[in-house]
């Protein structure tokens, strides 16, 4: 499944690959590793910022670590294979996509119970809430023997699919505007970023990238879409969403799963999942600045909100990472 470099990225090569990794400049300490359950992947803040929800594919719960104690605190049972989990704006709930299971899992966050299992198509990777919290899109990866082609649309009220929407093959992570108008898809299998009208449900336009396309970020204040790809020579696209290219490679680590844009918008780091570290790229310059060690396998990153720190989630030593950028 994994290759050395792409036709696409060969073609880009000339004008588009920028930078070289250049010396650190950015100061920074792991201050803790926390064990965790097994094969851990998404990781979602609270919405008071004080406990971190952790999902453990390899189990059926949800971790929450208390930041402060930097451990975990409590499990929540979610089904089988939680892989991905969302908080829904203005509310207390959480929406956990269940791999194995098929379901979305809903959480109350204050009392850590599991309301509902919404059944879904096969194989649901990524789940993400509108704006205004009414609906969720749920990213239906299916498996390397069946990939999925769609993303489901829960109506948030209810707790029931309303719609199943035709993307690419293998859709692995799915985000949505800041106005709630767009939704972007990775399509892991077809190599490719669908753009979906949210208010008719279809897609619009289909944006070729480079090998694998996994994990979604915008930037530069919505106008780009930073995308991360899981494959041996490591690289991050950015796509000009006005454009809807392409418009630079950026050279990362190798086996990039997800990435997350830094609270003040100036960074994107991204996580490689199998140097076991994370690329800083400026976002103005669209150069690797500084590459950062952390566990084995980082497949979930997430900000704390006032960017004084760095959570990652380490798929093969069943760990999290904290990252101190206080000096």
């Amino acid at each position: 499944m994994l290759r050395t470099e792409s036709s696409f990225a060969r073609a880009f090569a000339v004008f588009a690959i920028v930078g070289v990794i250049a010396a650190p400049v950015h100061a920074h300490r792991i201050v803790a590793t926390i064990p965790v359950a097994g094969l851990p992947v998404g990781l979602a803040l609270s919405g008071d910022q004080s406990f971190l929800y952790v999902c453990n594919l390899g189990t059926d719960l949800v971790q929450v670590i208390d930041i402060s104690k930097r451990q975990v605190v409590d499990a929540i049972r979610t089904g089988d294979g939680p892989i991905w989990i969302a908080l829904r704006p203005t509310s207390t709930e959480a929406y956990v996509a269940n791999f194995d299971a098929d379901t979305v899992a809903v959480i109350d966050t204050a009392t850590r119970a599991v309301l509902k299992q919404i059944h879904v198509e096969h194989g649901p990777h990524n789940v993400v809430f509108s704006p205004d919290g009414s609906l969720a899109y749920v990213a239906i990866f299916g498996d390397k023997d069946d990939y999925g082609t769609t993303v489901d649309v829960v109506d948030a009220d209810s707790r029931t699919v309303v719609a199943s929407i035709q993307a690419g093959l293998a859709p692995h992570q799915v985000i949505v505007s800041d106005d709630g108008t767009t939704a972007y898809v990775a399509n892991f299998g077809s190599s490719s970023v669908s753009v979906i009208d949210t208010a008719s449900r279809i897609v619009i336009g289909e944006i070729p990238t480079d090998d694998y396309p996994t994990g979604l970020a915008f930037a530069s204040g919505g106008a780009e879409l930073y995308v991360s790809h899981y494959f041996d020579l490591g690289v991050a696209s950015v796509i000009d969403l006005a454009l809807s290219k392409v418009v630079a490679l950026i050279p990362v680590g190798p086996g990039g799963h997800v990435l997350t844009l830094s609270p003040d918008g100036s960074q994107v780091h991204v996580a490689n999942g199998f140097s076991s570290d994370v690329t800083i790229i400026d976002v103005v310059t669209r150069q690797a600045v500084q590459t950062y060690g952390v566990g084995e396998g980082p497949h979930g990153i997430l900000f704390y909100p006032d960017g004084s720190e760095i959570y990652t989630a380490n798929l093969f030593d069943d760990s999290v990472t904290v990252v101190s950028f206080i000096p």
